[in-house]
């Protein structure tokens, strides 16, 4: 026989266990948003060091290369298009060194917050630490 008091206890175990899924739901929301955003993060500075990685390459290979053939030497009456080619060529090499150094600097930027963040939720929950 189920009496009245069973069945205020059932109600109220039936709004507990509402009200503890609800709560479940909400952190899974937030572990998720999180993880998502560390995700994020990862990406940039992945891609960035990537690209840093890429430029740089590109920079080196550039100095480094020997010619393979001999080039045919070509006297030339007007010097300045030699001047404005050699011009150029240390403007896009002096750009890429800095946009190389702006990546790394924003790679690094990223991977000093993305670690501060992580060791302040270590700090607030000192139990992930302990393995």
């Amino acid at each position: 026989m189920i009496t009245k008091k069973d069945m205020s206890l059932r109600a109220k175990l039936e709004r507990q266990s509402e009200e503890e899924q609800k709560f479940i739901e909400s952190e899974i929301i937030k572990i998720s948003e999180k993880g998502k955003n560390i995700a994020i993060n990862g990406l940039f500075i992945a891609g960035g060091l990537a690209l840093s990685y890429l430029l740089f390459k590109y920079i080196v290979d550039d100095d480094e290369k020997p010619s393979k053939k001999a080039k045919p030497i070509i006297i030339k009456e007007d010097s300045s298009d030699e001047k404005s080619e050699s011009m150029f060529g240390g403007i896009t090499k002096a750009i890429a060194k800095e946009a190389l150094l702006l990546l790394l600097a924003l790679a690094k930027d990223r991977l000093t917050i993305y670690l501060n963040k992580d060791s302040e939720s270590n700090e607030e929950h000192p139990s992930r630490t302990a393995k």
